[in-house]
């Protein structure tokens, strides 16, 4: 089996704010994106086995999974990279359209027992994959659920990442930006004049003076 490994991304947001003053806070954030090329997988498979009997069942799962974990030792695959990810035992069931004498549909009869067993495979040579893939089927594994491709040790990556999500930073202007125009005002240290209303001498509230009054012009006495 022959398999093809794509990039993987990693991903890195960062968020940058300055210490908080008493106008407010400001806050930069920024994206930064890496690509890679996968150097580890991790692959998980297993064994599913049916009989009449719990106990036949679980003998056959045995002995397929023993044979399933010597193939990915003789892979190179290491015993500490080998884990159990899941074991059950199930019981199978026949449901039938009969009823009984009161028309209550009978329950179901156990037919048969299902064990299933699983291992995930932390696979750090990625050359092994197809062949030990391959070796699995042929001892017995009829379940792989899925390869999840990674990078063994990601830290530089991120590093790489975090670099590229900061922003980069504007340059500062070379010419002194004109400063804005001021309005002036009164000023806060010259004291306030208080406008006093002019007084006013009274105004005579004396009548004008009355017309002279003429005296009727006298009569002289007639000669006798």
């Amino acid at each position: 089996m022959r398999l093809s490994t794509a990039l993987i991304s990693l991903t890195l947001a960062t968020a940058l704010a300055s210490p908080a003053f008493a106008a407010g806070t400001m806050q930069m954030s920024g994206h930064g994106e890496i690509m890679a090329k996968p150097d580890t997988a991790y692959v998980t498979s297993g064994v599913t086995s049916q009989a009449a009997t719990a106990k036949d069942a679980l003998a056959a799962n045995t002995a397929d999974m023993t044979a399933l974990i010597g193939v990915l030792k003789d892979a190179g695959v290491a015993e500490e990279d080998i884990q159990t990810s899941g074991f059950a035992v199930n019981p199978n069931y026949i449901y039938s359209d009969q009823r009984d004498a009161n028309g209550y549909q009978l329950p179901p009869k156990i037919s048969g027992y299902t064990v299933t067993n699983s291992v995930t495979v932390h696979v750090r040579d990625l050359s092994i994959l197809g062949t030990m893939l391959d070796k699995e089927v042929s001892v017995g594994a009829n379940t792989i659920n899925g390869i999840n491709f990674a990078v063994e040790d990601p830290s530089a990556l991120y590093d790489q990442a975090r670099k590229a999500a900061l922003p980069t930073p504007r340059a500062r202007p070379t010419s002194t930006p004109t400063p804005p125009a001021s309005v002036s005002g009164p000023s806060k240290t010259s004291p306030r004049t208080r406008a006093t209303p002019s007084r006013r001498s009274p105004t005579s509230t004396r009548p004008p003076p009355l017309p002279p009054i003429a005296r009727p012009p006298s009569r002289s006495k007639p000669a006798s």
